[in-house]
């Protein structure tokens, strides 16, 4: 199920990689990530570590509720993650399960957004996350996340 959703083969590989943790409409999110000059890694949620590891993604998409259920599971073993520390996650989940919002953000989300997610809206949220991500990083962090 992993690949790297890009544009073209001209773009430049200093893209920001976006690990995306989700199932019914991970097509729809690559796209406009990719529209927006990210590169989308579409994952499960058991594949998802090994990526994080292996690619170091500069923010996470997680949609809660994967079709096995480990949406909060997978957040917690992705925070966990050394090259994730200081990443932000992006969660989405249903308006009808807020106790879940509560805990995702208790579990380290820096946001999230009600489904059905709008594809533009989701590239907002990411934008800005990075931006204030970037912001609050040291210097040298942050000169690093430009140029990765």
């Amino acid at each position: 199920m992993t690949r790297s959703a890009t544009q073209s083969a001209a773009q430049p590989e200093t893209q920001t990689k976006v690990l995306v943790v989700e199932a019914e409409r991970a097509e729809e999110i690559a796209a406009a990530l990719s529209d927006a000059g990210f590169e989308a890694l579409l994952s499960n949620s058991l594949e998802a570590p090994s990526i994080a590891r292996r690619e170091g993604p500069r923010a996470v998409i997680l949609d809660l509720d994967l079709p096995d259920g480990a949406g909060l599971e997978a957040l917690r073993l992705l925070r966990h993650e050394p090259r994730l520390a200081q990443v932000p996650f992006l969660l989405a989940g249903e308006p009808t399960e807020p106790h879940l919002t509560l805990r995702a953000l208790q579990e380290g989300a820096a946001d999230y957004l009600e489904k059905p997610i709008d594809p533009h809206r989701l590239v907002e949220h990411l934008q800005n996350l990075l931006a204030a991500a970037t912001a609050d990083a040291p210097q040298g962090e942050a000169l690093h996340g430009l140029v990765e």
